[in-house]
């Protein structure tokens, strides 16, 4: 979680050095890194941290940033720089995986380049605000329970099933318990939380003197 520290100094980028800073993560921190780590470094939970920190998450975050930035901040870019980096993203991805056996995760980058593109134009277009908002709140849930999902299809029915079979069940079956849990668990939770708040609350305004009526706007 040691990436996170560098979130807000993103805050400060340009939009356009944000997709760059995520480009620069992706092949330095992430194919190279990974691979040299993989190869070369002291075994496999340093090339798993860079892996799944800088290869697959860390990217992430400026991308969501920079859709931000274009749509609801209304920063304006241009389109060609922005394709031409895509372009290079991908060729990227592929050239390193076929040509030198690197990991470096081309489809899973087409599948987000894919709903960047969605989310752009949702929000740009003012199309599926309510599903992208309810989606947005079950994605931490999602993001919590995805693992457990994936472990219990891979040790029940193997690895060797069709792609795009295996990502749409993993999506339904992980919506799925995260909308259980958000209804369940996670609501109970947070009521059982605000009535604490309430509570704590109360008992400090019975301790002020003359009442909670006396405190200073």
């Amino acid at each position: 979680m040691g990436f996170y520290l560098i979130f807000p100094f993103l805050a400060a980028l340009q939009p356009k050095r944000l997709l760059m800073f995520a480009f620069a993560a992706f092949v330095v921190l992430g194919i190279l890194g990974t691979s040299i780590a993989e190869r070369f470094g002291s075994g496999g939970a340093y090339s798993e941290f860079l892996y799944y920190s800088m290869l697959t998450q860390l990217p992430i975050f400026p991308i969501g940033m920079f859709i931000y930035a274009i749509t609801l901040g209304e920063e304006k870019v241009e389109a060609l720089p922005v394709i031409a980096l895509v372009v290079l993203w991908l060729v990227t991805a592929f050239v390193a995986k076929i040509m030198f056996c690197l990991t470096s995760r081309p489809y899973m980058w087409i599948e987000i380049g894919l709903l960047a593109a969605i989310v752009w134009c949702a929000l740009r277009w003012s199309m599926g605000e309510r599903v992208l908002a309810y989606i947005g709140r079950l994605s931490y849930s999602m993001y919590l329970f995805h693992f457990a999902v994936l472990y219990f299809l891979e040790r029940y029915f193997g690895k060797g099933g069709p792609f795009f079979l295996g990502l749409v069940v993993t999506v339904l079956i992980t919506m799925a318990i995260a909308i259980v849990s958000q209804r369940t668990a996670e609501k109970w939770s947070q009521d059982a939380g605000r009535r604490l708040i309430a509570a704590i609350d109360a008992n400090a305004a019975t301790r002020l003197p003359g009442g909670v009526d006396k405190v200073p706007p």
